[in-house]
């Protein structure tokens, strides 16, 4: 199984966890909405990008962390070792695990400090489920 994407409009599913409308602020954990990863395979990468991040009093930190669930509206679970943390704004963080076990997924943000603000989006690619039907033929499931 290859973990290359090429060609990212025929091979692979992406979805959109976050776009807030205004910045999150204060210390707080926030869950994202939830993508369906049913058609996906292997790896995954959580594409986090943040604006405007308030880093003035020196003591805030943002951490982002992807989660699983079996069903969309149920409990998530942790990926282990699927965090990052930004620390400057304007940055983009990728976030790439291998150790998905369930359909669904969401971000997470923890932002802790003085006086934290961060406004960012988030989106996960994974590659699609490829599967073969006889004599050479490929098709990606839809």
């Amino acid at each position: 199984m290859t973990t290359t994407l090429i060609d990212l409009k025929n091979t692979t599913v992406a979805g959109v966890t976050n776009i807030p409308a205004a910045a999150v602020t204060g210390s707080v954990t926030t869950g994202a909405t939830a993508v369906d990863l049913l058609t996906a395979e292997g790896p995954i990468h959580a594409v986090v990008s943040n604006g405007a991040t308030d880093f003035a009093g020196l003591d805030e930190t943002y951490t982002f962390a992807v989660y699983e669930s079996d069903s969309s509206g149920g409990a998530y679970t942790a990926i282990t070792g699927a965090t990052g943390t930004v620390t400057a704004a304007n940055q983009v963080l990728i976030i790439s695990t291998g150790q998905r076990t369930k359909r669904y997924v969401k971000l997470y943000m923890t932002a802790v400090g003085a006086s934290t603000s961060i406004v960012y989006s988030g989106i996960f690619l994974a590659k699609k489920k490829i599967t073969g039907s006889g004599g050479g033929t490929v098709t990606s499931t839809s």
